[in-house]
């Protein structure tokens, strides 16, 4: 099957004439909340899924990327996709490819599936990762506030 073909079906199974423009690129929007990306690399024969979990904030955010990459180890907590940083945005990204010469359809819908369904439950936790480490970064702050050397007690 081909790259278009594949991306068509899917925007079927959503009511949508979903197709990739001359870039190769295709958007689905699900829900009105949330946009999966398909990109297909002609030079590789590679097609890519993607979309982002959101936004990493400037700093404090060591135990988030941790919990990411025990995620990817092997697929285990992500269905087979990967998680990725674009370094131009700083999203989270997850994302998986197929090569779509050696796909069938079934196979790749059972893929968007179970795509879709672990990006889902990912939201929630990667929202709760992001607030965690909001509350750490103010509880430090008002720690370094009560301790602040200016208005320590000098001998």
């Amino acid at each position: 099957m081909d790259a278009a073909t594949l991306v068509e079906s899917i925007g079927k199974e959503f009511g949508l004439a979903l197709k990739l423009n001359k870039d190769h690129v295709a958007s689905l929007i699900i829900d009105e909340k949330f946009e999966v990306e398909f990109e297909f690399v002609e030079s590789i024969g590679t097609l890519f899924v993607s979309s982002s979990l959101g936004r990493l904030q400037p700093s404090g955010t060591d135990g988030i990327c941790k919990a990411l990459l025990e995620a990817n180890l092997y697929g285990k907590d992500t269905g087979g996709a990967v998680f990725s940083i674009d370094e131009r945005t700083d999203e989270v990204i997850l994302f998986f490819k197929v090569e779509p010469q050696t796909i069938e359809y079934e196979d790749f819908r059972a893929m968007m599936e179970r795509y879709l369904n672990t990006r889902s439950q990912w939201i929630a936790t990667f929202d709760g990762l992001v607030a965690a480490s909001a509350d750490k970064a103010r509880k430090r702050s008002s720690v370094s506030e009560a301790f602040n050397v200016d208005s320590a007690i000098r001998i």
